[in-house]
């Protein structure tokens, strides 16, 4: 069984434990091959939230998407398969002595099982690291600064879009919306510029304030939004890239 396009692997956590819900995390496109390889997926923001809440622990979900085909090496012709499966198998789990319980937990620390890799930091890393952080914040116009400070100079504004209602977009299966977020408001001299030539253009609008020239308000970082979409019964995943705003400048 081989892939005639590409497989797509999707891991998922549960919200909590009284709901059935799923939460998307992350998702991969692969092409597979003979030999087997490592597919890493980052859960940190629900490993974290496991380690405050322990009770929404209810672990993770792997479901896998292939429009899969059969291949024939006699002539080198690829028969598509609707109703093909595609299965996964967890290297170190799912061998031959799977059903043997004793001798998984006498292999568990080998390099070929399935592992969750977690960093701690000291106390005095995590209080320099939030300093950091605020101070990187005051700079960026981030949503943790603008959040704390109403401000009618440039920050984040927040702004939820529906695809469905605000835009008329049924096509996107999930999320069904998302933060995407807006930068607005005055650019006074010095307030967040991100060149000299911002600065100097912010300075002269303040001693000519009737002069048209002034910095924008505009968007500094951009994250990507991973949405899930049918093409038939087809599932598909893509990331279009620079959708969400998560801080802002004046340039």
């Amino acid at each position: 069984l081989t892939c005639g396009s590409e497989c797509t692997h999707m891991i998922l956590g549960h919200k909590d434990l009284t709901s059935p819900t799923q939460r998307y995390i992350d998702s991969k496109v692969v092409r597979t091959q003979t030999e087997g390889e490592w597919l890493s997926f980052d859960v940190t923001e629900a490993v974290s939230e496991w380690l405050n809440h322990r009770d929404r622990n209810s672990g993770f979900k792997l479901s896998l998407h292939c429009p899969c085909c059969t291949f024939v090496p006699s002539n080198n012709y690829i028969i598509p398969n609707k109703s093909e499966e595609l299965e996964a198998r967890f290297a170190g789990i799912d061998d031959s002595f799977i059903h043997d319980l004793k001798v998984f937990k006498k292999r568990r620390h080998s390099a070929r099982a399935p592992h969750l890799l977690l960093m701690l930091l000291p106390s005095y890393r995590l209080e320099s690291q939030s300093q950091h952080k605020t101070h990187r914040s005051r700079r960026a116009l981030d949503a943790a600064y603008c959040s704390r400070n109403v401000q009618d100079n440039c920050c984040l504004r927040s702004l939820y879009i529906d695809f469905k209602k605000d835009l008329g977009w049924r096509w996107i299966h999930e999320p069904k919306g998302y933060e995407a977020n807006f930068c607005a408001g005055a650019c006074p001299y010095l307030w967040s510029a991100d060149t000299q030539h911002s600065k100097v253009l912010g300075l002269y609008n303040t001693i000519n304030p009737e002069a048209s020239a002034s910095p924008c308000c505009v968007s500094q970082d951009l994250e990507p939004l991973t949405i899930l979409y049918y093409i038939g019964k087809t599932p598909k995943i893509e990331q279009l890239s620079n959708m969400k705003v998560k801080s802002c400048k004046c340039s």
